[in-house]
């Protein structure tokens, strides 16, 4: 039996949280399941908001993720799940471009020399300087792992499928893009196909589901559908988590009309796969969620956002597993 592993890189020094680990407590009256027979044929490593790193210099999390992969070689694949830099990258001749500049620096240090392919997926941070940021970001990452590293690379929102062994399909979309105004979004190309708005990628993202329906999914982006987080409205301000989880305090809370609408086209087109795993970002926690659909049809929910820093997290609400370390 051909096995997979997926493994959110956990930091390993935890600061303030509201709720630091959260284990459902049916989880913790059980012993952790034994794994199935068989070799792991591949490992996908996850992570996320990178950006959030001071300097230049690898953190904890970034150094034992470049370890594990390098001990996966040709059989593993790192993901950076967006945000990989503060507020985007500037020109050249910015002032500021240094300082923005450094936290990706520290990723390329970090996974530069691996075996591993290297993915990364744009986040909303990343799109704050607009196309012409992210075009620079995409360059940034291309000439120093020689590679198409950002995708879905072209500034559209995807999706980009791969195959990095055999039975196993990961599928980046850029969720940061569909968030974006109308008039902000760039035009581009998914599968031979011309992707103008968020209907466009829903209905692709639908097409591979249905073709490859004998393979083990993995959607890859910035934006969960489903967080306990502060974005999904668990915030340490009582009246300040009331709003963010009714309304939305901002634009990339899940309960706001645009994010809804992402939450629930995306989720619905992800829910005809049995087995689909969503990994994302955004949140700067660890979140594991097991979700059923029905009697036919479960997905997994990883969040993997603590690639450079920690947030509050609250458990509880079909979570299996939270945690801000």
């Amino acid at each position: 039996m051909r096995r997979f592993a997926l493994l959110a890189l956990v930091a390993l020094a935890a600061g303030c949280a509201t709720t630091q680990t959260y284990v459902a407590p049916e989880r913790r009256a059980e012993p952790a399941p034994a794994l199935p027979d068989g070799e792991v044929a591949h490992t996908v490593f996850l992570t996320a908001n990178t950006g959030d790193l001071d300097g230049d210099t690898p953190g904890p999390v970034l150094r034992a993720l470049a370890a594990a992969a390098r001990a996966a070689g040709e059989d593993g694949t790192v993901v950076v799940l967006g945000d990989v830099t503060r507020a985007g990258l500037p020109a050249d001749d910015d002032p500021g471009r240094a300082r923005a500049e450094a936290p990706v620096r520290a990723l390329i240090a970090a996974l530069s020399g691996l075996d591993a392919d290297v993915i990364v997926v744009p986040g909303d941070r990343d799109w704050d300087q607009g196309e012409d940021g992210v075009k620079r970001l995409e360059d940034l990452l291309d000439d120093a792992f020689g590679d198409d590293v950002l995708t879905p690379g072209d500034q559209a929102g995807g999706p980009r499928e791969s195959e990095p062994a055999e039975g196993l399909r990961l599928v980046a979309l850029d969720t940061a893009w569909w968030l974006l105004d109308d008039g902000d979004r760039p035009s581009g190309e998914a599968e031979d196909q011309e992707v103008r708005g968020p209907a466009d990628v829903a209905r692709i993202l639908e097409q591979i589901i249905i073709d490859r329906d004998d393979s083990r999914i993995v959607v890859l982006a910035h934006h969960p559908v489903i967080s306990r987080g502060p974005y999904g409205g668990y915030r340490s301000n009582p009246l300040a988590s009331l709003a963010s989880r009714t309304v939305g305090l901002g634009g990339q809370d899940l309960a706001s009309t645009r994010y809804r609408a992402l939450r629930g086209s995306l989720g619905r087109v992800a829910s005809i796969h049995d087995g689909l795993v969503w990994a994302a970002g955004h949140d700067r926690i660890l979140q594991d969620y097991d979700d059923e659909i029905n009697t036919l049809r479960r997905q997994r929910h990883l969040i993997a956002g603590t690639g450079g820093g920690d947030a509050s997290v609250a458990g509880g609400g079909g979570a299996l597993y939270t945690s801000s370390r």
